[in-house]
């Protein structure tokens, strides 16, 4: 502390790092924060190269990137280097002062081993608030509400969850607001596969036709049959086809699930027809117990039902 309680870096040791062999023992116990800090690290390195992208030039390849961000760190843990990473104040900086070539990264790299083996004494007595000051003012010029705004304008659920992060960010701190992003985001995921999109694409008094967007499996295979159920109730119709155009995938679950569904919609007077299956689906659908119980009801285009598939 100085004299008027201000924190102080304190003494910053000179000299290059030696390489030390790990302690296999704290693979337990930092194995989760490891994968917190693993997962802001790729996160925040992907997000800085997005932002300080110019126009013409290509975003980041996250998946480069992530094995950049591996290599760097195993090496970097051999001398027991803080964690990589691309972060945005960093970004920052260097964007800031019109460096546009791969040697600017070299000459930083070779101006930091010279501070670190001569100048470490001139960071001895420096507060901490002016380190945290020089990073807040170099990321104030990443830090935009337009893209957000856009992103409210094209897909309400994406805003959603950009507000979602950036509040438990702000609340929480960096590492677990990105990870309360994550797990919303994975839970915004589950959800959409759990509900597919089922549309109603023509009614008429004989026959309904509702378009399927989506997988089919195990986990919305029930609501899958309970969705087409109450729309039959509703319409009454003769006929129900099934659209399954935009369908990636059906999984083992929903195809022993057809008969059954067949089965409920003829004791309600309604003939089952299925059209536009994809090749793999089609396959998989080839091979299972639905294809006898649906045998000639299987179609390669809903509208003029030009042949069986």
């Amino acid at each position: 502390m100085g004299l008027l309680d201000v924190a102080l870096t304190g003494d910053v040791p000179s000299g290059l790092p030696h390489p030390v062999a790990p302690d296999l023992d704290l693979i337990g116990p930092l194995f989760p924060a490891a994968m917190g800090v693993a997962l802001m690290s790729f996160v925040e390195s992907v997000a800085a190269g997005a932002a300080v992208t110019h126009t013409g030039e290509d975003e980041p390849d996250a998946d480069r990137e992530l094995r950049a961000l591996g290599a760097a760190n195993l090496l970097g843990g051999i001398f027991r280097a803080l964690p990589s990473g691309g972060g945005l104040s960093q970004t920052a900086v260097h964007d800031n002062a019109g460096a546009s070539s791969r040697m600017a990264g070299a000459v930083t790299g070779v101006v930091s081993l010279l501070t670190m083996r001569f100048l470490t004494d001139l960071f001895a007595d420096l507060p901490q608030a002016t380190l945290g000051a020089i990073v807040l003012v170099s990321a104030l010029v990443l830090f935009s509400l337009g893209p957000l705004n856009e992103i409210r304008a094209i897909h309400l659920r994406g805003y959603m969850l950009g507000l979602v992060t950036l509040v438990s960010v702000l609340a929480l701190g960096v590492l677990e607001g990105v990870l309360v992003g994550v797990v919303t985001s994975m839970l915004m995921l589950v959800h959409a596969l759990d509900h597919p999109d089922i549309r109603v694409v023509e009614r008429t008094r004989r026959r309904l036709v509702v378009r399927v967007i989506g997988g089919l499996y195990f986990a919305n295979a029930q609501r899958f049959r309970r969705t087409l159920l109450a729309l039959v109730d509703e319409h009454h119709p003769h006929e129900l086809v099934v659209d399954l155009s935009a369908v990636p995938g059906i999984d083992v679950t929903t195809l022993t699930l057809l008969p059954v569904f067949d089965r409920q919609l003829a004791a309600r007077g309604v003939t089952l027809q299925l059209a536009a299956l994809n090749p793999e689906p089609l396959a998989d659908f080839r091979r299972s117990p639905a294809a006898d119980a649906l045998a000639g009801r299987v179609h390669r285009d809903v509208p003029e039902r030009t042949g069986v598939a």
